[in-house]
C-alpha cells in the first residue's frame, strides 16, 4: 500500500448567486458555482438557471424569486443576510438569540 501525497486544490474563482423574494429581501437559497484550474467558467445565466433548478427541487416555490450575484469578497459564509431590495446588495443581519444562551447567562 502506497501512500498518495494530497494537493490542497483552490478554485480559481467562486461564484455566489442568491435567490430571494423581491418584495422583502429574504434569501430562500444561495448557490455557489466553484471553478477550477482547466475547469469551463460557468456563464452568469446558467448558474441562475441551476439556482432556480435547485432551489425547486428543494420544494421552494420560485415563480416570485429573483437572482442576485454576489462578489466573492462580499459575502461570509455563515453570515445571515436578507437582499436590499432597492439596492440590490447584500445585507448583514444581526445572529438570532440562542435558546437557553440567554438562560445559562442569568445563572
Amino acid at each position: 500500500m502506497t501512500n498518495a501525497k494530497t494537493i490542497p486544490m483552490h478554485p480559481e474563482s467562486m461564484d455566489i448567486c442568491v435567490l430571494y423574494d423581491s418584495t422583502n429581501g429574504r434569501i430562500m437559497h444561495i448557490h455557489r458555482v466553484a471553478t477550477f484550474a482547466g475547469a469551463k467558467k460557468t456563464s452568469k445565466p446558467e448558474i441562475e438557471a441551476r439556482c432556480l433548478k435547485v432551489a425547486k427541487q428543494l420544494g421552494h416555490a420560485t415563480e416570485h424569486l429573483k437572482t442576485l450575484h454576489v462578489p466573492q469578497e462580499e459575502f461570509k459564509p455563515s453570515t445571515p443576510y436578507k437582499v436590499d431590495v432597492q439596492k440590490l446588495k447584500l445585507v448583514e443581519q444581526p445572529r438570532p438569540a440562542r435558546e437557553g444562551l440567554s438562560a445559562a447567562k442569568q445563572k
